[in-house]
């Protein structure tokens, strides 16, 4: 498996074998994706400029890189050592944020917009979820709202947002 770019009419292949690209900024500057260098171990990368580097998850033991804006702000997932997976933001000459609530399994970032709005979800402990919209000025500042009839087939997923800084 290899990542690819399809621009103007042409594909251009990664050179790296198992990666998957997830997210493009404008103009190709910046892909993230994620790695696997076996079937069971997978890693978020960044590629900008051509330049091909693992992002640094702190206390992870996988991460994966979901998407990315024209400010270059990443947002994915990473498992830690307690295998509890947790959404994250990172940007650019900042820390990285961690999108968890305590309330919640696990949380995934999947997208954000040129605004730095961001969209993924979260399962709870009960199995039931809530839309939130996350402050990460506060990161336990949180706004429930009521959300459509559950999945029958597993636990609710719902989306999330940050809130405007």
């Amino acid at each position: 498996m290899h990542g690819y770019v399809y621009q103007n009419g042409t594909y251009e292949s990664f050179s790296v074998p198992g990666t998957m690209h997830n997210g493009i900024a404008r103009h190709g500057r910046i892909i993230v994706g994620v790695w696997f260098p076996t079937p069971t171990e997978f890693h978020a990368y960044e590629v900008e400029e051509g330049d091909y580097q693992l992002l640094d998850i702190p206390n992870s033991i996988s991460s994966d890189a979901r998407d990315v804006n024209p400010s270059g702000e990443i947002v994915g997932f990473f498992t830690d050592s307690a295998n509890k997976t947790h959404g994250f933001l990172l940007r650019k000459g900042d820390s990285l944020h961690r999108l968890s609530r305590a309330d919640v399994v696990s949380t995934q970032a999947r997208g954000i917009n040129p605004q730095g709005d961001i969209v993924g979800f979260y399962v709870s402990k009960d199995a039931s979820g809530y839309p939130t919209r996350t402050d990460l000025s506060q990161p336990e500042t949180r706004t429930k709202t009521k959300t459509s009839k559950g999945n029958p087939h597993g636990p609710e997923l719902c989306s999330f947002i940050r809130a405007a800084d």
